[in-house]
């Protein structure tokens, strides 16, 4: 097997970055990258996890952006996972600890997302060894995953 020698993604500093899901930590995630100047888009299937993640952004980026000392970036939520993330630098899934959605949500990752986008996740009850084992069963390797656990 060829050593694959990691590169940042073309370009990502005009890139967006999506996060999906809209729950609880998922728009605190978009809100930490909004604050930052990042274009953020928030994907979720459920119409009022979209609004209350908008809504929790407009209401708290004040308050994420005197942390950050940044201009905020702009941000919007969308149902739908394909225009979600086209031409996406980073996209940070946070979808509900259910691994079968975990790895339903890697696979239209790949399908969808660009070659040179990194998949970042959150997890807090599954081990990273489960995420990399569907990577590597995508892809062959788990180059393209970032993964954080809570």
């Amino acid at each position: 097997m060829q050593q694959t020698i990691w590169q940042p993604p073309a370009g990502w500093q005009s890139r967006p970055v999506c996060v999906l899901g809209g729950g609880v930590l998922g728009r605190r995630i978009a809100a930490c990258f909004v604050a930052a100047g990042y274009q953020v888009r928030i994907r979720d299937p459920s119409a009022k996890s979209r609004n209350d993640a908008v809504q929790y952004i407009k209401d708290n980026i004040s308050a994420f952006t005197t942390l950050s000392g940044r201009e905020p970036g702009s941000y919007y939520a969308l149902e739908d996972l394909p225009e979600a993330v086209k031409d996406c630098w980073l996209v940070f899934e946070v979808v509900p600890e259910i691994l079968t959605i975990k790895e339903d949500t890697f696979f239209q990752l790949e399908s969808h997302a660009p070659n040179d986008c990194i998949f970042a996740s959150n997890s807090s009850s599954k081990g990273e060894y489960d995420l990399r084992l569907i990577v590597i069963r995508i892809r062959k390797s788990p180059i393209r995953l970032l993964y954080e656990s809570t």
